[in-house]
């Protein structure tokens, strides 16, 4: 927590350079009165923020920090004051309260100034902006902490983003997964959990920067798939079962011609072998790896099913179980991404910055 605060205290310096009376007033005194303020009390405190002595401008600060969530409202509208004083102390406070116990006032605070940040033409707000681009490196490394307590692998996504992956370490719930939005931009995510259900696709869905999605294994309903595939405006949304039967081939050959097996799969076990032509499964006949795919995409691991293949010209029945999809099976590699991805680099947060993710 120390340096998290040493960050935000940094910044409010930064926004207050213009009038050393503008320094972080610093705790409020654990004895102050924190019972629930009304509207007026606000609304006279915010009035107070431009009063005519230090003291009780420096009161009004503190005040309105002690009252946290219920001054925010009064807050926004003061950020957008053409009162130099009472914008620049109401941006001080919102900064502040970035760092509150309270995650509701936190939320709302940084909505407030990503608001007033978006103006992007008057002095407040770039005082706003330049808070939020220290925020969010500060919220990012929380999120990033947090996932990875929770099992979850990050990776830096070529210096532009990040790689999640969220396979049989992890620990966490579906609501968990909400922060991933706090680690944006999460460019890339494979999910292999088998607690992840369709009360994750809320968390999912908002990750606006997101380009390829690969769940394998999950909970999540058909139905719940057609609503990411639809919502999620990625270039890659690969949803299966997470049934395996560990095999390679090249989607564009004709024909579904086995040119691998992964060590001690189900595809071993059920003596395929490499150059096997696989005609059907199930009955239904497969023309390509592309349709074995699809196919396997369906099964769960513990499903068992019955190919016929081709060896040497002689046709062959085989039955495999197939086994489950994690992490470890062909790893997703690292996406070269680049920031053509991205219309307006501004829409990036912090802009187009190289991240680095240990």
């Amino acid at each position: 927590m120390m340096p998290t605060v040493r960050a935000i205290l940094v910044i409010c310096g930064i926004l207050t350079t213009y009038s050393i009376t503008l320094a972080d007033p610093g705790p409020v005194d654990s004895a102050t009165d924190q019972k629930s303020s009304s509207a007026p009390d606000v609304d006279k405190w915010v009035a107070a923020l431009d009063a005519n002595d230090y003291f009780t401008r420096e009161t009004a600060s503190n005040k309105l920090y002690e009252i946290g969530l219920p001054a925010v409202p009064a807050l926004s509208q003061a950020a957008r004051s053409d009162r130099l004083e009472v914008a620049t102390r109401s941006i001080v406070i919102l900064a502040r309260l970035l760092n509150s116990d309270d995650a509701r006032a936190e939320d709302a605070a940084f909505s407030t100034l990503d608001s007033v940040a978006a103006n992007k033409i008057t002095s407040t707000a770039a005082r706003a902006e330049t808070v939020l681009a220290g925020y969010r490196q500060i919220r990012q490394a929380r999120a990033v902490e947090r996932m990875r307590e929770l099992g979850a692998t990050v990776v830096a996504a070529n210096g532009v983003g990040m790689q999640v992956t969220i396979g049989a370490e992890w620990r966490g719930k579906n609501d968990d997964l909400q922060t991933l939005k706090l680690m944006d931009p999460v460019i890339q995510l494979e999910i292999f959990a088998e607690s992840v259900d369709d009360q994750a696709i809320p968390h999912l869905v908002a990750l606006k920067y997101l380009r390829h999605a690969k769940l394998y294994g999950t909970q999540i309903s058909d139905a719940g798939a057609d609503q990411l595939r639809q919502k999620l405006k990625t270039e890659v949304v690969d949803i299966r079962n997470g049934g395996l039967l560990g095999v390679g081939g090249t989607m564009t050959s004709e024909g579904c011609v086995v040119d691998t097996l992964q060590p001690d799969s189900a595809a071993q076990k059920a003596g395929l072998l490499p150059k096997d032509q696989i005609i059907s499964m199930e009955g239904q006949p497969v023309g390509s790896f592309e349709q074995l795919t699809a196919a396997i995409a369906k099964k769960r691991a513990g499903d068992s099913i019955s190919l016929v293949i081709v060896r040497d010209g002689e046709k062959l029945a085989k039955t495999a179980k197939l086994d489950r999809w994690n992490e470890k099976v062909n790893p997703g590699s690292r996406i070269q991404y680049s920031t053509e991805y991205f219309d307006d680099p501004r829409e990036f947060p912090g802009g187009i910055v190289p991240i680095e993710v240990p």
